[in-house]
Formats: C-alpha cells, sequence, structure tokens
C-alpha cells in the first residue's frame, strides 16, 4: 500500500470540524487544520483515496506533489 500526501479543502467553514473527523473516518491521517483557509492536511493511502472525495463537506482533494530545482551543470 502506498500513502500519498494530501490537501483537502472544506470550504464551510461551520462544518469544518465535522469534516476534518468525518475524513479521518475515512482514513485521512491529519497533519495540519487550518480552518481560517478552510484546509486541512495530512496522509491518506492510495486506496482510500476515492472514499475521501465522497465525504460531505469536502470540496477537493488534492494530492501533494514534490517540486525541486535541477542541480546546476558545471562546465
Amino acid at each position: 500500500m502506498s500513502e500519498i500526501q494530501v490537501s483537502v479543502s472544506i470550504p464551510d467553514a461551520d462544518s469544518f470540524e465535522t469534516t476534518v473527523r468525518a475524513a479521518s473516518r475515512a482514513g485521512l491521517k491529519v497533519k495540519d487544520k487550518l480552518d481560517i483557509l478552510g484546509v486541512a492536511t495530512g496522509s491518506i493511502e492510495r486506496s482510500a483515496l476515492a472514499r475521501l472525495k465522497q465525504v460531505p463537506g469536502v470540496g477537493s482533494v488534492e494530492e501533494q506533489r514534490e517540486v525541486g530545482v535541477p542541480r546546476p551543470v558545471s562546465s
């Protein structure tokens, strides 16, 4: 099983905590809750991703990507 990092948008501020708890029951291991931004971050098994997207109150789920700068080539 492979675990991935995700950001979950929760647009309704009034149901933020309820939605985070439901997302956790769906398999999200919550790392950060940024309620003022309406976003929770964490990790989840790839196999549970579809279930997370179906949680009532979840606006969207985005996989976090690695971004880097290549090492300079010396001439």
